[in-house]
């Protein structure tokens, strides 16, 4: 393969890297969806970190509740 072209050959990662692309995704949704909705601009440092830490428990959860439905299923 001479280069690697951006969305014609993905890039290969290891199969734990993968879950670590969920923290700059839900970073950046929470940051745009705060901003847009804010009524202060002083709260949005606190309103994101809220909403990221409601997100990724809330990603955990049904992760947790996914894995154990089929693991458990008989």
């Amino acid at each position: 393969m001479i280069a690697w072209i951006p969305f014609q050959t993905p890039l290969a990662l290891p199969g734990g890297w993968v879950l670590w692309l969920i923290l700059p995704l839900s970073l950046s949704v929470t940051i745009v969806y705060k901003t847009l909705r804010a009524e202060h601009a002083s709260r949005i440092p606190r309103d994101v970190a809220f909403a990221m830490a409601s997100v990724l428990l809330g990603l955990t959860a049904l992760g947790a509740g996914l894995w154990a439905l089929i693991r458990f299923w008989p």
